[in-house]
């Protein structure tokens, strides 16, 4: 099975203030690039696991969602929730939650029949 997250891209400005869109992908790609314990750094096992969640999120460039196999999913997921955010906003809340829900899908993306 495989996990299906959209890849959005949401407005975070407040009262007329210039920033630029929280960009899903962007964000993955990021906190995925990062160790799990900075302090630590990355042991070759979660290279290897990022990498491959890499590979998906690159290949998912100008698309609207990125399908995860579920152990992939797993490292996306295990990272996200110890990464360190560096603002407030529920829009952060709400990218943590479309991971932690991710529809369960086939590998091909296409919705199994069990949901």
């Amino acid at each position: 099975m495989a996990r299906k997250i959209p890849l959005l891209k949401v407005d975070v400005s407040e009262s007329g203030e210039d920033t630029d869109p929280l960009d899903y992908r962007d964000l993955m790609i990021q906190i995925v690039r990062s160790p799990t314990d900075p302090r630590a750094g990355a042991a070759i096992e979660e290279i290897r696991q990022s990498l491959l969640v890499l590979d998906a999120l690159e290949e998912a460039e100008r698309q609207d969602h990125v399908v995860l196999e579920d152990a992939w999913w797993r490292t996306l997921r295990d990272k996200v929730k110890v990464f360190r955010f560096r603002f407030a906003h529920r829009t952060i809340a709400d990218f943590v939650d479309a991971i932690e829900n991710a529809e369960t899908v086939k590998a091909d993306g296409s919705v199994t029949s069990d949901n």
